[in-house]
């Protein structure tokens, strides 16, 4: 075996297994295979049990697969999907996979081309080896290259379009009414509702910018072009080479093979030979001159196929990604769903596997003579969740204030004592370092009474200390009881008047 391909037996097994890792440790499907076919019964022996009851088993499950669950909560959701909506993202997408391998396979077939070229001119005396090398090492630089600069000025072209035609658009609707084009800078963490008081094109390039720039588009206007041009004239040159050298070969070989032309002999008459020789000079001009047409053309198609490819690939950055500076991320957060239902749905489903695989794990638990505490992968999703500090949900404090509080803190008037002048009637749930117990309890209850959802409450409880969550839970419950209380005694009063 040679060293190439020593090296490319390495190369592919290294890219092989390198998927597979991956597939394993960032898809879920991936994951969940590993953990049925390996991975579950080599776990089920970590049966020692941490401070808050759970066993280091379950805690391995859970942990490997909490990533993969949608974990947003419904104002986080809504906050991103308003802020992709409001910088013209909505409905756009990543570049997909199969986009890049196709577009990736068309930039190797035409960087094969030309590093065969400039290998042949780099090392003209070269062997096999050394040719193979030298393709393979300026295929990859060509492919690298061409495929940034060509996504990245796609990208911009639709960055640009869209700042120019929001400032067309606000020049026409809005500029009579002498507002600022963009205001401020808003980020994803912000509340999207800062700026619902301005028009469309300012929300958008608060998001997105207010100035276009057509520098790679310029850029990859060149290197496309240049290539283009500088390919085909060596492809040129290289063909009259092989044709220069290819007559002088022939009529070597036609002179060494006439007898008269040998020394000694006297050779024939001019008048005898003169129109046998211009006939063959005229068909061998004919031929040359259809080869360099032939030549011509096809390296002509060669040049439009490469500059073809490269106008694909920068469609397909005009064509996906966000033009929002934040808009890549809002979209991680959302996972590109389209509403909240579905999240909720695909949640479901990828939870129960899950919890099937917990079953198998609390019944190998079983074989063993300890009886070990069990917990569903809910807990556990409960759990981590209650554990996490709110970095990135976002909050009234990074808004302008005074025009909307953030729906995960909702406020309430301050008591205002007799001798002292009104408080503001909106300000921070915490700290109650001047509130009593009592003030906190019913803070909290009015704060839950404000969310929708019933997962938002129940992890709206499961956050709070525990010594405030028993007094929360049982205020909710005996105010249960009042209002069912409530509802007998009004039944009893109706009762019979009808």
């Amino acid at each position: 075996m040679s060293l190439i391909s020593l090296g490319f037996t390495l190369l592919f097994t290294a890219v092989s297994v390198g998927l597979v890792w991956y597939c394993v440790n960032n898809t879920y499907y991936g994951k969940l295979f590993y953990y049925r076919m390996f991975k579950l019964r080599a776990i089920s022996g970590k049966t020692s049990t941490g401070a808050d009851g759970w066993t280091k088993a379950e805690n391995t499950l859970g942990g490997d697969f909490k990533k993969f669950v949608p974990a947003m909560d419904r104002a986080e959701f809504e906050n991103s999907k308003t802020y992709l909506t409001k910088a013209g993202d909505l409905g756009r997408k990543p570049l997909p996979f199969w986009l890049i391998a196709v577009i990736g396979i068309l930039i190797i077939a035409e960087g094969l081309g030309f590093s065969y070229l400039l290998g042949t001119f780099i090392a003209p005396e070269g062997t096999a080896d050394t040719y193979t090398l030298l393709m393979v090492a300026l295929v990859l630089v060509l492919c690298v290259v061409l495929g940034m600069i060509t996504h990245a000025a796609g990208h911009q072209l639709y960055r640009t379009n869209l700042i120019n035609a929001m400032r067309v658009n606000w020049e026409q609707t809005v500029q009579d009414n002498h507002r600022e084009f963009k205001t401020h800078e808003i980020s994803l963490h912000q509340q999207q509702s800062i700026d619902d008081d301005q028009p469309a094109p300012t929300q958008l390039v608060n998001r997105v910018g207010d100035r276009g720039k057509y520098t790679m588009v310029i850029i990859a206007v060149i290197v496309i072009v240049t290539i283009a041009v500088l390919s085909t004239e060596m492809r040129i040159k290289a063909h009259e080479k092989t044709e220069t050298d290819r007559t002088a070969g022939v009529q070597v070989t036609q002179e060494s093979s006439n007898p008269f032309a040998e020394p000694g002999g006297d050779g024939l008459p001019a008048a005898v030979t003169a129109p046998n020789q211009q006939a063959r000079d005229e068909a061998v001009k004919q031929s040359k001159d259809a080869g360099a047409s032939e030549a011509m053309s096809a390296f002509i198609i060669l040049a439009v196929i490469f500059v073809v490819t490269q106008i694909v690939a920068i469609y397909a950055g005009f064509k996906w990604g966000f033009g929002g500076k934040e808009s890549a991320a809002a979209y991680r957060r959302t996972r590109g769903f389209a509403s909240w239902t579905e999240v909720r749905e695909v949640k479901e489903a990828f939870v129960e596997p899950v919890e099937e695989l917990m079953t198998s794990l609390h019944g190998k638990f079983s074989e063993t003579n300890r009886k070990l505490p069990v917990h569903s992968f809910k807990q556990y999703l409960a759990k981590t969740a209650a554990a996490a500090e709110p970095d990135d949900t976002p909050s009234a404090a990074a808004a302008e204030p005074p025009r909307q509080a953030a729906p995960q803190a909702p406020v309430r008037p301050q008591p205002q004592p007799t001798s002292a002048p009104a408080e503001p009637a909106q300000r921070a749930p915490l700290p109650f370092a001047d509130e009593t117990h009592a003030d906190k309890v019913a803070f909290h209850l009015e704060a839950i009474g404000r969310l929708a959802e019933k997962e938002q409450k129940e992890q709206y409880v499961l956050s709070l200390d525990s010594a405030l969550r028993s007094e929360v839970i049982g205020a909710l419950k005996l105010r249960r009881q009042q209002e069912a209380a409530a509802k007998e005694s009004a039944a009893k009063e109706v009762e019979g008047l009808f």
